[in-house]
């Protein structure tokens, strides 16, 4: 099984002014019904426009059950 996710968020207030995208890919495998195989993968950009600042951020999960 495959799934794909997009996330935009904007916050702006008199005190934060930021944004962040995050894109998810995420696939479990199955092996002769026993084993489950995962891999997921994160990526998340970060925007600060009241401080100029930015913050990009990679994430890598696997795991077996």
């Amino acid at each position: 099984m495959l799934r794909f996710g997009l996330t935009k968020e904007d916050n702006h207030t008199e005190n934060v002014d930021n944004h962040r995208l995050t894109f998810s890919v995420a696939a479990d495998q199955i092996i002769k019904e026993r084993i489950r195989l995962h891999f997921g993968y994160d990526h998340r950009n970060f925007v600060d426009d009241l401080n100029d600042t930015t913050t990009k951020s990679d994430l890598i999960t696997l795991g077996a059950q």
